[in-house]
């Protein structure tokens, strides 16, 4: 037996098509609409003749069916039927029941149909693959002996088809896990940290590396190894969290400057710049008092490097 669907397309403007607003625009306007709604419904759980109003299959529903199934009163309901027929909406099929008409067309039930007919199929071929893997896996254990022990070949061969028959009651109950046509991402991930819990690919520790001094990175990563193990963090991605925590606590520091800027910021310096650097370094060896050390020493220096 057909499950019938728990859903149908419905246009977004639907209430501004032409013959909508006609009906809306009638007295009883708005029950005569939901009546369509319900004729729309009940044709889309009608899974052996898709459209026809049925009270069961096979047997036309009534007028005063519809009218106590959709809460309508009867003269409402004979009036919105003449108004659907009159409308092309709805027609009389050869069996005497109400059709929709179109419904199959622009529910697009065919290609539903086929899309159940592919899940059948799909999952009648699990089922099958599954039953011969118990079998292989139970006759491994079910001894034939020869024909000349009649008796005992035939406990073994009954016990055999009675384990079949076990199985398929098993493969029955087992919930049906339809394989994913994705194959799955094959990145294998290693372990870091004291407690080998932080996962990353070589590649991404890789990029960590070549993006962050290798103290800094540690740091992080033994951060993460402990509060996963200690406190029960809970992370997907341990690439982008060690990223991101570095991003919102690591303050960016500005590049120190060199003896090459200090001395180059003098330009009568600058045709001796490989000796200045040379003697200002050797001169004076602490980086924060060379700017004003060299401006002291200017002529200095330059009567050395010349």
């Amino acid at each position: 037996m057909q499950i019938a669907p728990q859903w149908m397309k419905l246009d977004t403007n639907i209430l501004n098509h032409n013959k909508v607003r006609k009906i809306r625009r009638m007295p009883e306007g708005d029950s005569i609409f939901t009546l369509w709604i319900y004729l729309m419904c009940e044709g889309m759980r009608n899974m052996t003749n898709p459209g026809a109003i049925e009270f069961s299959s096979g047997i036309p529903a009534t007028l005063d069916d519809i009218a106590e199934d959709v809460r309508i009163k009867l003269p409402t309901v004979q009036m919105g039927i003449d108004i659907f027929v009159k409308l092309g909406m709805i027609f009389p099929n050869e069996n005497g029941c109400i059709e929709v008409k179109n419904i199959r067309k622009h529910q697009a039930i065919d290609e539903l149909e086929y899309k159940r007919h592919l899940n059948k199929e799909r999952v009648k071929r699990f089922r099958d693959k599954q039953k011969l893997a118990l079998i292989e896996d139970n006759s491994n254990s079910v001894m034939h002996y020869s024909n000349d022990v009649n008796d005992t070949y035939r406990v073994e061969k009954s016990r055999e088809e009675k384990n079949i028959i076990d199985i398929d009651k098993v493969i029955e109950k087992q919930p049906i896990k339809i394989p994913s046509s994705k194959k799955p991402l094959n990145k294998k991930k290693k372990t870091y940290g004291t407690h080998n819990n932080v996962l990353l690919t070589t590649k991404e520790y890789k990029n960590l590396m070549g993006k962050y001094d290798e103290s800094l990175l540690t740091k992080y990563i033994e951060d993460l190894s402990w509060g996963i193990a200690t406190k029960s963090y809970k992370y997907t991605d341990h690439n982008l969290t060690i990223q991101n925590w570095i991003r919102r606590n690591e303050k960016p520091t500005k590049p120190q400057k060199t003896t090459h800027d200090y001395v180059d910021n003098y330009p009568s310096l600058r045709p001796y710049l490989k000796k200045a650097i040379k003697l200002v370094d050797k001169l004076c060896p602490k980086e924060a008092d060379k700017h004003s050390w060299i401006s002291e020493n200017h002529d200095m220096i330059i009567e050395s490097v010349k």
